[in-house]
């Protein structure tokens, strides 16, 4: 009885192990190595969250549904992410070679001095509200490894990224326009 217990337990986790396995339905069937190397000024740029988007992504199946995958990476010490695709919890190593806006965000070690609540905000005037956002503007924007806020949002995002059919790594220097416009 126990043997056949276990026999059947190991079946029913091989079936979950392979269902678990298979591509989605609309998942891109081709991922290459891709990693982006972020610098200021020559310097890595660590804790950066850099997500490419792609408008044409549409399912690989005869429906015409959008395909809803991530690829994103944040970057390590070294300035270095090295992407994933997602989706739900099929996860792979790399991103599908075409060319993506991306965008990036910088998460900071530390927060700008004497940030305020939001309660405390709402207690002082309109031109004093405008002067502490502009002191925390010029503080984050005087932190090393800087990024501008625009970057952040897809519509204003200047930065291109083309991922080649054998995939690699490209480097982006913040301080440089061309290495980031295509």
């Amino acid at each position: 009885m126990k043997r056949k217990f276990f026999i059947l337990m190991l079946c029913i986790a091989i079936c979950l192990h392979v269902s678990s396995c298979s591509r989605p339905a609309g998942f891109p069937k081709k991922v290459v190595p891709f990693s982006l190397k972020i610098s200021s000024n020559g310097e890595p740029v660590s804790n950066v969250l850099v997500a490419f988007f792609d408008d044409n992504k549409k399912a690989e199946t005869n429906s015409s549904e959008v395909v809803k995958y991530t690829i994103i990476a944040t970057t390590d010490s070294d300035g270095i992410g090295e992407f994933k695709t997602s989706a739900h919890t099929y996860i792979r190593k790399g991103a599908p070679p075409a060319t993506y806006k991306a965008t990036l965000v910088k998460f900071f070690d530390k927060a700008p001095s004497d940030t305020l609540t939001k309660v405390q905000l709402e207690e002082i005037s309109a031109r004093e509200v405008a002067a502490y956002r502009a002191k925390i503007k010029s503080e984050l924007e005087a932190m090393p490894g800087f990024i501008p806020f625009e970057w952040s949002n897809i519509k204003t995002t200047p930065i291109k990224i083309t991922v080649p059919e054998e995939g690699g790594t490209r480097t982006i220097d913040v301080a440089d326009p061309k290495t980031y416009q295509q």
